[in-house]
């Protein structure tokens, strides 16, 4: 298989079900939104895993504030593509505050803390950590889909906008990115990495006393093929050190998702991995389970 010119990413991987479906109803948009392909960087066997879930949590803390900003890519979005691909059959329009992900379950804890916060979710669908600086995310460019949040030019810009807008009043900041690099742009891990310690440099200068909370990934290509792991891990260790020099907090998914037996049912439970539509999206009990994970690095839970 060629390697998708546009994954919604985290992105789809599957059996021809969805393409077919998208044959069926709305033709070639639905097709963009939810095509799948073989990754074009070939991933190393290696790889290092450092779970750290059970250490104390590393980075600053802070508090919330009046807002939650969430950046990142569909994870932070909420997208699930059997959601995606009904909205178009049943409408043939996308209505983005339909989909709940784990920035909705986190800031519901939030709330209980501050009543009066706001949830502003800034994210994209398909982002990488090059299109989020410099803009073009497939989601709104190739698409045409609209976002949660209206906003013009890249997501950076309008979330260091927002930033300087409401200076003081933000945390905290939820970031999911990083894995689109590699499997839609087909860049290495080592080659992210940079642009990733850019960006979280950026949002800590605008943001120095908000808590960053910054998203790990779990692995969901290990139901069908394991020899992933390796880049997985080294997209991940590349965020971890990323988020240490940012003094950001590091939300390891890997082994809530890929550790925790029984294997394969438990991946299965918490992705969309072994649905029809081979999505390696979450379930709703994964985009839950990840909020459990993020508000647990964030010791709101110690520190009311």
């Amino acid at each position: 298989m060629k390697r998708a010119t546009f994954l919604v990413l985290f992105a789809v991987v599957g059996t021809g079900t969805v393409r077919e479906a998208a044959a069926d109803h709305r033709g070639d948009q639905i097709a963009r939104a939810t095509r799948f392909g073989e990754p074009s960087f070939r991933p190393s066997s290696g790889g290092r895993s450092r779970h750290h879930h059970d250490c104390p949590p590393r980075g600053r803390f802070d508090a919330p504030k009046k807002y939650t900003l969430a950046l990142g890519d569909s994870l932070a979005f909420g997208i699930q593509i059997a959601q995606l691909v009904d909205q178009l059959n049943t409408t043939g329009e996308i209505d983005p505050e339909a989909f709940i992900g784990h920035a909705d379950y986190v800031f519901d804890k939030v709330k209980r803390l501050r009543p009066n916060a706001r949830l502003v979710n800034l994210s994209c669908p398909g982002e990488s950590t090059a299109t989020f600086s410099s803009g073009g995310c497939p989601w709104t460019t190739v698409d045409g889909f609209p976002l949660k949040v209206d906003y013009t030019g890249s997501q950076e810009s309008a979330a260091l906008a927002f930033l300087q807008e409401h200076r003081g009043q933000v945390s905290p900041i939820l970031l999911t990115i990083g894995f689109n690099d590699v499997y839609q742009l087909g860049d290495t891990p080592e080659a992210m990495a940079p642009r990733l310690k850019q960006l979280l440099r950026k949002l800590r200068h605008a943001a120095p006393d908000a808590e960053i909370l910054i998203n790990q990934y779990y692995d969901p290509f290990a139901f069908f093929d394991d020899s992933q792991t390796g880049t997985i891990l080294a997209i991940n260790d590349a965020i971890e050190a990323a988020a240490d020099a940012a003094d950001a907090r590091v939300v390891d998914p890997y082994p809530a998702f890929n550790l925790a037996l029984p294997q394969p049912d438990t991946l299965c439970a918490l992705t969309n991995i072994c649905g029809d539509f081979g999505d390696i999206h979450p379930t709703d009990a994964g985009y839950k389970k990840i909020a459990q994970l993020i508000w647990r690095a964030s010791d709101y839970d110690r520190h009311p």
